[in-house]
C-alpha cells in the first residue's frame, strides 16, 4: 500500500513539474482523436453505398448517375478532412514521445537541479524509474486513444477497402501508433540525457524521429510481395477491371486467375446483375466440380482489385509494432546507464 501511494505521489510530482508538456500532448491528442470521430460521422452522414463507389470508379463521374453528387461530396470530405487527420497521425505519436521524454532528464541537467533530485531519491536509477514509469503510461494511453479513433476513420474513408486500401496507411492507425510513441519517448529520453539541454535535444530528437519514420516506410514498402504490383501499377489505389472485349484466354487467363486467388491480395467481384461479392462469397457461386475456380470468376464476373490483403496488412502491423516497441524499450533502458554516468553540473 505504501509503495502504491509512493508511486502515485511520484507520478503527481512528475506531471506537475512537466505540466506544460503533459497538457500540450494531451490536448493535441484529444484534438486529433475528436477530429477523427467528427470526420467519420461526416463521411457516414453522406450515405454513400458500396454500389455507388464501384459505379464511380468503374465509369468515372459521368457514368455515376445519381451517385455522382454523393460520391463527390464523400470524396471531398475524405481528402480534405480525413487525409489531414491521417497525416497528423504520422507526426503525433513521435511528438508525444519527444515532448514527454526530452525534458524528463534534460531539463534537470539543464537547470542544474539533477544532483539535488538524485540525492533526495537515494539512487539515480530509482529516481529515473519513478519519473519514466508514469510518462510511459501517459504516452501509451494517448497513443492508444488516437490509434483507435484513427482506425475507425481509416475503415470509413477507405470505403471498407473499395476506395483505397488499408495497407497504404498501416502505420497511421492501430497498434503501430503506440509503438511509434514509445520509440519517440525512447529517443527523447536518451537524447535529453546525453545532451542535457532541452531545445537542442528536441531538434536532434525530431531529426532522429523523421529518419526513423522514413526507414519504417521503406520497410513498409519492401514488405509487399511482387504480386501486389502486378498489372495494376500502384498498390494504393483500388481499380476496377472492366470487362472489355472477349474474356482472356491462354496465358493471360492463367495469370488473371492466379492473381484473383492470390491470398496476399484482396479482390471483390461484381456479378453481371450488379451484385458486389467478397472473394469467399464469389467462390461460393462457382458451380460444383469446377476445376479452375479463378478462371471461372475472371470470365464470369468483374474482378475489383482492392490491394494487399487484410491478413498481409495485419502481419505488417504486427512486425512494425514489435520492432518499434522493442526499439523504444531499448532506448529507454539505455538511458539508465547514461544517467548513472552523467555529471549533474
Amino acid at each position: 500500500m505504501g509503495a502504491l501511494a509512493g508511486s502515485v505521489t511520484s507520478a503527481r510530482l512528475t506531471f506537475k513539474v512537466h505540466r506544460f508538456e503533459v497538457l500540450a500532448v494531451s490536448v493535441g491528442s484529444l484534438i486529433v482523436a475528436v477530429s477523427a470521430l467528427i470526420v467519420t460521422y461526416r463521411l457516414d452522414a453522406v450515405g454513400v453505398t458500396a454500389h455507388c463507389l464501384v459505379q464511380w470508379m468503374s465509369g468515372g463521374p459521368d457514368a455515376a448517375g445519381v451517385c455522382k453528387d454523393p460520391v463527390a461530396r464523400w470524396a471531398g470530405i475524405n481528402e480534405s478532412e480525413g487525409g489531414k487527420v491521417l497525416a497528423a497521425m504520422a507526426l503525433l505519436p513521435y511528438a508525444v514521445g519527444l515532448f514527454l521524454g526530452v525534458p524528463l532528464v534534460g531539463r534537470e541537467l539543464e537547470a542544474r537541479t539533477a544532483a539535488m533530485a538524485w540525492g533526495l531519491a537515494g539512487s539515480r536509477s530509482r529516481w529515473l524509474l519513478a519519473r519514466v514509469a508514469p510518462v510511459i503510461l501517459l504516452a501509451v494511453a494517448l497513443a492508444a486513444l488516437t490509434a483507435l479513433t484513427a482506425a475507425v476513420l481509416e475503415t470509413t474513408r477507405t470505403g471498407d477497402g473499395l476506395w483505397s486500401n488499408l495497407y497504404q496507411d498501416a502505420e497511421l492507425f492501430g497498434a503501430p501508433v503506440v509503438a511509434h510513441a514509445l520509440a519517440g519517448l525512447g529517443i527523447g529520453l536518451l537524447v535529453g540525457a546525453v545532451m542535457g539541454r532541452t531545445l537542442p535535444a528536441l531538434i536532434v530528437g525530431g531529426v532522429a524521429a523523421i529518419v526513423l519514420f522514413n526507414v519504417g516506410q521503406q520497410w513498409h514498402e519492401s514488405f509487399l510481395p511482387a504480386s501486389a504490383y502486378g498489372n495494376q501499377g500502384a498498390i494504393t489505389t483500388t481499380s476496377v477491371q472492366p470487362k472489355a472485349g472477349p474474356p482472356p484466354s491462354g496465358a493471360d487467363l492463367a495469370d488473371a486467375a492466379a492473381r484473383v486467388m492470390d491470398p496476399d491480395l484482396d479482390y471483390r467481384f461484381q456479378t453481371p446483375d450488379g451484385q458486389l461479392l467478397t472473394r469467399e462469397a464469389a467462390v461460393a457461386t462457382v458451380p460444383a466440380g469446377t476445376t479452375g475456380v479463378g478462371a471461372w470468376l475472371v470470365t464470369h464476373d468483374t474482378p475489383i482489385f482492392e490491394g494487399p490483403s487484410a491478413t498481409l496488412t495485419g502481419a505488417w502491423q504486427l512486425r512494425e509494432t514489435i520492432a518499434f516497441g522493442l526499439l523504444g524499450g531499448l532506448l529507454i533502458l539505455l538511458t539508465f546507464p547514461v544517467v548513472e554516468r552523467a555529471r549533474p553540473t
